[in-house]
């Protein structure tokens, strides 16, 4: 059985070069994949709005939901 190595960078010394808006999409609708560049601080527009619900016995929860992307079931962050 081979090890799994883990690569453990530290985040605050990588090298930002400039911002980039993510792409959020539906599966299969996913960004093309990015190449081989420098890492950019990513930008990510969604609205999150906190709401409350009440279930059949009358029980209330809050639940947050994202507008706009509430039928996107994952975020495809490739950037």
């Amino acid at each position: 059985m081979q090890k799994e190595t883990t690569n453990n960078v530290d985040a605050s010394k990588i090298a930002i070069n400039g911002t980039m808006d993510a792409v959020l999409t539906s599966p299969p609708n996913v960004p093309v994949s990015v190449g081989n560049r420098s890492a950019k601080k990513l930008i990510v527009n969604m609205e999150i709005l906190e709401e409350e619900r009440t279930m059949t016995d009358g029980t209330t929860y809050i639940y947050w939901t994202f507008v706009r992307y509430q039928e996107v079931s994952f975020r495809n962050v490739q950037d």
